[in-house]
């Protein structure tokens, strides 16, 4: 009880398509794709007792009508039908309306492959099409979001996802519908979301291909690309994600719903952290002294910094693995380093972007590495350098001229790099 019948559906293991509704939006029940027929244990009026079939069981009174699953939640005893004849020709009468002005965009369009419009005519559809006037014309290049998404309004279904996104998780209204009857349409209202970092999201929740991502429009066809679940690396939210990839490149990054965190979105700087990948600044081979070098070379010169003995510093990281950071403690153990952390702290948007802007300080804690929460700068290091204390650094990913160390401590310790984005450092 509770559960709507498209939710109750799914723990069956029966698919009830629709396009309007979103477990994590407001019911809309404009689609009528997820039309059923129900039916409840017949009671006689005047007693209340159950009616009985001739055979003994309980006979099931069904509505004269269909009912939307979306919005129709489940009761004890309810009778749900979803492939009934009845069932069958409305679902393929809503497709056949929704296809009467919808573009034969398909095979330029960036959701094909993903289409829930495609996948449903396909299974449910009539497989023709008996509209033979014009179709209406409708605006196709709209930009929204300062250009981050593309509205094609000829493609829209008028689910509805998206304005419902702005108003009830952006908290804006920022999409509506305009016009009336087939001249219907999704238009920007007022301003068009450019400073919002979640309004990509409207894009993952888009059925059709009526809004795309800038980013993503053309680049590749979706059924070329390879998924991997991942985690965002931008906050300590743990925002749950796909990586989407061809090879070697990362086409894309789309959030992975889990109710526990982030529902189904995500925010939209955290869509961009794949560019780092073939950023003009990432590492591409080991370096001494600022010249290119072969791996064995770099190592032995590391050795020999870790041969020197005592004086040694390591700069942990709140942006490594968990793994890397058991090896790490270890090493510290082992080397009797002394370990200096940092904090990179931002505002938190009280939504998936915490203040923390790393997504690993917790298990600095639990490896050890640290035991309170640092400070912002490594001003605690520069200080060691400077006494003698420390003479030899191993820094992770760090840059630490802009943590409170300047080029002069540089040439007071030899410093071991290991990251994958040039810094200053």
């Amino acid at each position: 009880a509770g559960l709507n019948v498209i939710e109750a559906a799914k723990f069956a293991g029966v698919e009830i398509p629709h396009f309007c509704y979103h477990p994590n939006l407001p019911i809309a029940g404009s689609c009528r794709l997820c039309l059923v027929s129900i039916g409840t244990p017949a009671r006689d009026r005047a007693t209340g007792a159950p009616i009985l079939n001739e055979d003994g069981t309980q006979k099931i009174a069904f509505m004269p009508k269909l009912a939307i699953a979306c919005g129709t939640k489940v009761s004890e005893g309810m009778h749900v039908v979803t492939n009934s004849a009845q069932v069958k020709d409305a679902r393929a009468a809503v497709l056949e309306f929704i296809l009467l002005n919808h573009p034969l965009d398909c095979p330029i369009c960036d959701k094909a492959g993903e289409c829930k419009l495609q996948e449903y005519a396909n299974a449910y559809g009539r497989g023709v099409s008996r509209y033979v006037e014009d179709k209406n014309v409708k605006p196709k290049l709209t930009p929204i979001g300062g250009g981050k998404i593309m509205l094609d309004a000829e493609r829209c279904i008028l689910c509805s996802r998206c304005i419902r996104f702005c108003r009830e998780i952006i908290g804006r209204d920022i999409l509506s519908f305009t016009k009336r009857g087939s001249k219907n349409e999704i238009s920007v209202y007022g301003d068009d979301g450019a400073d919002s970092n979640y309004l990509v999201n409207i894009v993952d929740g888009c059925p059709v291909g009526a809004l795309t991502e800038t980013a993503f429009r053309f680049k590749m066809r979706t059924w070329f690309l390879r998924s991997v679940d991942s985690i965002s690396a931008e906050s300590s939210a743990g925002i749950n994600t796909r990586v989407w990839a061809r090879g070697n490149d990362i086409y894309r990054i789309t959030p992975r719903p889990n109710k526990y965190v982030n529902d189904a979105w995500m925010t939209d700087s955290a869509r961009g952290e794949y560019a780092m990948e073939s950023a003009p600044l990432r590492l591409r081979s080991p370096r001494v002294d600022g010249a290119p070098c072969d791996v064995s070379y770099a190592l032995s010169r590391a050795v020999e910094i870790f041969n020197l003995g005592d004086g040694l510093g390591i700069v942990a990281s709140a942006r490594m693995s968990f793994e890397e950071q058991f090896l790490l403690a270890e090493l510290a153990r082992l080397s009797g380093a002394k370990v200096y952390a940092a904090a990179h702290l931002g505002e938190d948007d009280g939504m998936l972007l915490s203040a923390d802007r790393t997504p690993n300080m917790r298990g600095l804690f639990v490896t050890g590495l640290i035991s309170e929460y640092p400070g912002k700068d490594l001003k605690n290091l520069a200080s060691d350098i400077r006494s003698g204390a420390i003479k030899n650094i191993l820094c992770f990913g760090e840059d630490l001229l802009s943590m409170g160390l300047d080029e002069k401590d540089f040439k007071l310790a030899n410093v071991i790099f290991c990251g994958s984005v040039d810094n200053p450092t």
